[in-house]
């Protein structure tokens, strides 16, 4: 896959899903992972309703948005992905 491809993709903000899948991506790895109290953080954002904003409820989970590293969190997974696609 080349870099461009890459550059380009994190780039895309007309889906309104995305950067909600990002954040997905990040919690799901913190809970597999078994990282500490990352299931009682993602309990806790559930909790939380609509009592903030997105980007605040998000943060009570671990995943702070106004960082590059839930992106390149799920770059990762969506390259493996491909990649994995790409050896059937």
């Amino acid at each position: 896959m080349s870099p461009d491809f890459l550059s380009e993709w994190t780039l895309r903000v007309d889906s309104p899903l995305e950067p909600w899948s990002t954040a997905a991506v990040a919690i799901s790895q913190k809970i597999l992972a078994g990282e500490e109290g990352a299931v009682e953080n993602y309990l806790q954002f559930l909790s939380a309703g609509c009592t903030k904003d997105p980007v605040s409820l998000l943060k009570m989970a671990g995943v702070d948005l106004s960082t590059g590293e839930p992106v390149d969190r799920a770059l990762e997974v969506f390259e493996d992905a491909i990649i994995q696609m790409e050896n059937l």
